[in-house]
């Protein structure tokens, strides 16, 4: 058997028995086990004599969280809870929703990966190195679960706001993979995170004795480009299947890989093509406020990598859609990177970057806002503090209510702080964030700050990558994704621009139906589903964590 074990009418099969089904993740249910179970599996005596249930055992984890008292201890006990039963952390998760998800994902994420070499964990996911590039296809084949649909992979270049952090990339494949089961409800047991570990340009690392990736300069050019043909020749042949999700590469390769790849199998990178949709359904949001229309708005883009210029590309396909031309929607976007504004005198601009070229001199964030009259300034830099008060009294000056996208995480590289944007703009800003932010209490008003957070988007995208068999992820397909959330946005400015955490089922349902129906109907779709009953099939295959009764294989 490819695997250790797999599912088959509501039974898991497994031929692992004693302290062996106990080391799995993915299946131990440690004093769930029944009397029965534990004769077959060998595990009587391995097991307090009590059987209890999921519920029982989340109560008890629930009480053994609540005793650390710093995040990060946190932290380290939900990844440990997940390297021992999978199941159990996802319910429990689950249970306590919107107090743990900061701590499972954005901000408290960023911590684990630079921590990941310092710290003992239960070894996940898999290792692609250079050294082992001709290796792929076994390594593949050593993943537990033969049945895997789904893969998140990085390189670890460019992490949140935090840059290169080589092997500790492998967190955020988990962490990104986890969110899928939690919103999207993709079977946790059918995902695979792995990390190429092609080097790292971080000195820190480098010179750091207990860095556990390999030990040499980040791979570029032939080298780097041969290890991703490898593998993602490997994933066609051993997984070809798979929903391929690109995490965290850099700016020289993020989009070059995607565009390289996405006609090849299945593809889809959150920093460029996530951010950049459940940007647009925020501004979608906003605009109903402004009283605006997309092809109507000026745009500032504080912040020109891969999320900045994913932004924009996408922008300008929606503005085509709503009836611009391609120039004339490219005219209406300014990117600003570390020079200023983005001109034909600035040095070193990417292949993605050069459309949005402008003639004027190179100029500052006040100079861009003042010549562009933006309306809606979205920041990915992680420059914090450069989102100043004389910037959004610039933008106040012209627009009533001004769009400030603060999306830039952790914390500190916010580009401002929601609350003083609501002070300096008099409560008129509408202002999204991308790490979780409290409420904004300002003359008696209380705005919520909606994260801006692709948990909203591409959960939804992976369930239909799963339940159809998508051949390729689309362009339309993304735009129909963000469509579908902008229709599930508060109505009231204080509300916030974006839904809220506690309608992520119905919107993952709802993202998911629209892409396997879109699929169906342009021949996308390589299972053989019905339009007519897509909701059903998109129900069916919802994954709740529950245990499931397990019989012996071979």
């Amino acid at each position: 058997m490819d695997g250790d074990f797999y599912y088959q009418d509501g039974v898991v099969k497994t031929h692992l028995t004693g302290k062996a089904l106990l080391t799995i993740p993915q299946l131990n249910k440690g004093t769930a086990f029944s009397h029965e179970e534990r004769e077959v599996f060998d595990l009587t005596g391995k097991l307090p004599d009590r059987v209890e249930s999921i519920e029982e055992q989340c109560v008890r984890a629930y009480q053994q969280y609540q005793r650390f008292e710093k995040d990060f201890e946190k932290f380290i006990f939900l990844a440990s809870l997940q390297s021992y039963n999978q199941t159990l952390y996802f319910y429990l998760i689950k249970r306590h929703l919107r107090e743990m998800i900061p701590l499972v994902y954005t901000p408290l994420i960023s911590h684990g990966v630079i921590n990941f070499s310092t710290e003992f964990r239960a070894t996940r996911g898999l290792y692609v190195s250079y050294a082992n590039r001709n290796k792929i296809k076994q390594i593949l084949r050593h993943r537990t679960n033969k049945d895997v649909s789904l893969i998140v992979v990085s390189d670890g270049e460019s992490i949140l706001g935090i840059g290169d952090q080589g092997i500790g990339g492998l967190v955020i494949s988990v962490a990104k993979l986890a969110i899928y089961s939690i919103f999207g409800a993709v079977d946790p047991s059918k995902t695979l995170p792995v990390v190429l570990d092609v080097g790292t340009n971080n000195e820190a690392l480098l010179e750091d004795d207990m860095y556990l990736g390999a030990r040499h300069k980040r791979l570029s050019g032939s080298q780097y480009d041969e290890l991703i043909q490898l593998f993602v020749s490997a994933v066609k042949e051993i997984i070809p299947d798979a929903f391929l999700h690109w995490e965290d590469f850099g700016r020289n390769n993020a989009e070059r890989i995607l565009t390289r790849y996405q006609g090849e199998i299945c593809s889809f990178n959150d920093d460029s093509q996530g951010t950049a949709v459940v940007t647009l359904s925020a501004i979608f949001s906003g605009l109903k406020h402004q009283g605006k229309s997309l092809s109507d708005s000026r745009f500032v883009v504080f912040g020109a990598g891969t999320a900045g210029v994913g932004i924009a590309r996408y922008l300008v396909k929606a503005m085509v859609v709503a009836g611009l031309t391609e120039s004339e929607a490219y005219d209406h976007i300014y990117l600003i990177d570390r020079e200023g504004l983005i001109t034909h005198k600035t040095q070193q601009v990417t292949e993605e970057q050069l459309p949005f070229i402008k003639q004027s001199a190179s100029l500052t964030l006040q100079d861009t806002l003042t010549e562009s009259k933006a309306s809606i300034l979205i920041g990915t830099s992680a420059a914090c503090g450069s989102f100043t008060q004389d910037v959004v009294e610039i933008m106040c000056g012209y627009t009533q209510h001004p769009m400030i996208l603060i999306l830039s995480n952790p914390h500190d590289k916010m580009e401002a702080r929601p609350e003083d944007v609501i002070r300096w703009s008099d409560g008129r800003a509408l202002v999204v964030s991308g790490s979780p932010s409290d409420d904004v209490v300002y003359h008696g008003r209380r705005f919520i700050i909606s994260q801006c957070n692709n948990f909203l988007i591409f959960p939804g995208i992976g369930l239909a990558a799963v339940v159809a068999k998508l051949s390729q992820l689309t362009d339309d397909m993304l735009l129909l994704a963000s469509d579908v959330v902008s229709h599930f946005c508060p109505k009231v400015q204080e509300s916030g621009l974006l839904p809220s955490i506690d309608q992520h089922k119905e919107i993952t349902t709802a993202i998911a139906t629209a892409i396997v129906e879109y699929a169906i109907e342009h021949g996308y779709a390589k299972s053989q589903l019905n339009k007519a009953t897509v909701i059903q099939s998109v129900e069916q295959s919802y994954w709740e964590p529950r245990y499931y009764p397990y019989q012996l294989d071979g």
